[in-house]
């Protein structure tokens, strides 16, 4: 029996007719056969060429469980829906990010979320994530632009909760370095509280000496004492290290408890 559902169709004005024929076709049917997957795990990413020759990405998220369901059905937004309207404020502010075009929601009759889409703009495919820059020859460089970049939307009072280096895009341009933030559906604006923002910067590279050279060129943008941006950003560190490790315990308790009985 087929179940009833009641879907959620929010296109951006400014949207080409193309965008607003796939908004109707991920509503009716879901993710169109033509698309490519590009990666398929928790969520799924498809990129789709339309007939106008514009190239869409399409993210897919899966279907929450039970709580987050009937949370995301009356009490706040979808991620799909949290992506969209963070992309376009994103826009408002002159912060690069691929263009919103459309999100879909799926309610069950009972108005619980069932399936969410977001769709954006493509970006080229020469833009890499963060984590890569330190194959370049010209990583210095990266971290510095990539730097000011933080700096930029930082400024203008935006935390990217998710700051890692997947979420952040390069590539080489003519004069330089472009950026990109993608997954963008985790972020609060008008922050400003600096504790909280420079934190959130610890996450975004993976080495110490990495997250040294951006401390020096993060703090030089941000007219912040150095000193003061390298302790907050090995305190996310710290935390970070300290709640994987909670969560193994959680995992696995019987390794932990074995490791302390040698101990013994």
């Amino acid at each position: 029996m087929p179940i009833n559902t009641v879907k959620n169709i929010k296109v951006w004005e400014q949207a080409p007719d193309s965008a607003r024929l796939l908004a109707d076709t991920l509503a009716a049917e879901g993710i169109p056969s033509a698309a490519t997957v590009i990666y398929d795990q928790r969520n799924r990413l498809a990129s789709y060429k339309a007939h106008d020759g514009l190239t869409y990405n399409i993210k897919a998220f899966r279907i929450p469980h039970i709580i987050n369901r009937i949370a995301y059905g009356w009490l706040r937004g979808s991620k799909a829906r949290r992506a969209y309207d963070n992309a376009v404020r994103l826009c408002e502010l002159n912060v690069a990010t691929p263009l919103p075009y459309a999100y879909i929601e799926e309610f069950d009759a009972m108005h619980w979320l069932r399936r969410s889409y977001f769709v954006s703009s493509q970006l080229p495919d020469d833009f890499k994530q963060i984590r890569d820059a330190g194959l370049s020859d010209d990583f210095e460089n990266i971290v510095r632009e990539v730097a000011d970049f933080v700096a930029d939307f930082h400024k203008k009072g935006v935390w990217m909760v998710d700051l890692t280096p997947g979420n952040i895009l390069w590539r080489s341009s003519y004069d330089g370095y472009e950026f990109s933030l993608v997954d963008v559906n985790r972020m609060k604006f008008d922050v400003r509280k600096i504790d909280t923002l420079v934190k959130s910067c610890g996450r975004l590279f993976e080495s110490a000496e990495a997250r040294s050279l951006f401390a020096t060129y993060y703090s030089e943008a941000m007219s912040l004492p150095r000193e003061y941006v390298v302790k907050l950003m090995e305190k996310q560190v710290a935390a970070d290290i300290a709640r994987r490790s909670r969560k193994k315990a959680l995992l696995h308790p019987e390794k932990f408890f074995n490791r302390g009985k040698q101990r013994l």
